[in-house]
């Protein structure tokens, strides 16, 4: 229990992210955005906060988050036929989640909600 408010607030970063980006740059319905919102959260929080974070650091984080949300948007359109996504603005999506979890990670490590490992 003590995870989620930060799952919830990284949920509202990248939905917010993904609510602004995907309208802008492809043809997403708002229901596919809350179930993206949600396939990239989930993974990405737990492999990258609560995996890499502790272990490599907010850098190495960061760009785990970013490459896990990378092919989570890009592969999305395989599952769902409906949405559209190209290479593109799966990267550049990827690469504003990235700015943002940067963030995230800073405000994880001051709420005592992961420790990272000291050399």
């Amino acid at each position: 229990m003590r995870h989620f408010p930060a799952i919830l607030i990284k949920f509202l970063i990248i939905g917010l992210i993904l609510a602004a980006a995907l309208p802008m740059l492809a043809r997403v319905a708002a229901a596919q955005v809350v179930t993206l919102a949600v396939t990239v959260t989930l993974p990405v929080y737990i492999l990258g906060d609560l995996g890499v974070l502790p272990n490599l650091g907010n850098l190495a984080a960061t760009i785990a988050d970013a490459i896990i949300a990378f092919i989570t948007i890009w592969i999305a359109p395989f599952v769902a036929r409906t949405m559209r996504v190209s290479l593109r603005e799966a990267a550049s999506i990827a690469v504003i989640i990235a700015t943002g979890e940067y963030l995230f990670h800073i405000w994880l490590q001051r709420a005592d909600l992961v420790q990272t490992k000291q050399p």
